[in-house]
């Protein structure tokens, strides 16, 4: 198995499954940008500001997913990551968790709460990486969709620029294609 056309494999995979309108494509980019900045600052500034950038990326990245792109999980049962129904459990249960803890607590002016959100967008992370390890059809699998989500935010910048001119980046075939010859 050659590492890097796995990664570009199920980049492709994912690429052409569930991001194929213009609105999602932009927010991804948008989002890539924002994650960017997320590095810097987890170097060089607070961890606090680091899960700010990452909650609010990971929140246009998403609601592109779910609310421009629409349910798209029929398109991606080839994927290894997160399908949208997936995606749609995990906000919802974090959201419903959160509500139970604000409800219990009598306080519900700390809703909002970064800390928390970034923690448990973590892991998630960590969950699906631990299963795809165990459970997925190969045991490099974790370390296959853990590499493509790092390395995402590269990728998405040049496939998805051309939306800063209104242009929607088109379905790619080249490794999906490769992989099956």
């Amino acid at each position: 198995m050659n590492l890097y056309k796995e990664i570009m494999f199920h980049k492709e995979l994912d690429h052409n499954a569930a991001h194929s309108k213009w609105g999602n494509q932009f927010l991804h980019l948008v989002s890539s940008l924002m994650m960017i900045g997320a590095v810097y600052s987890f170097f060089y500034e607070t961890i606090e500001l680091c899960s700010k950038i990452v909650i609010v990326s990971q929140l246009l990245r998403q609601s592109g997913h779910i609310f421009i792109e629409g349910n798209v999980s029929k398109n991606e049962i080839d994927k290894i990551g997160f399908n949208t129904d997936m995606k749609i459990t995990a906000i919802s249960s974090m959201l419903l968790i959160k509500t139970l803890d604000c409800y219990f607590n009598d306080s519900f002016e700390t809703f909002i709460d970064f800390k928390y959100m970034f923690y448990y967008y973590i892991l998630t992370i960590f969950y699906r990486i631990t299963y795809l390890t165990f459970y997925g059809k190969h045991s490099l699998q974790g370390i296959v969709w853990t590499l493509k989500i790092m390395t995402d935010i590269f990728t998405d910048i040049p496939l998805y620029g051309c939306t800063v001119f209104g242009k929607t980046a088109p379905k790619t075939y080249y490794y999906v294609w490769g992989k099956r010859d």
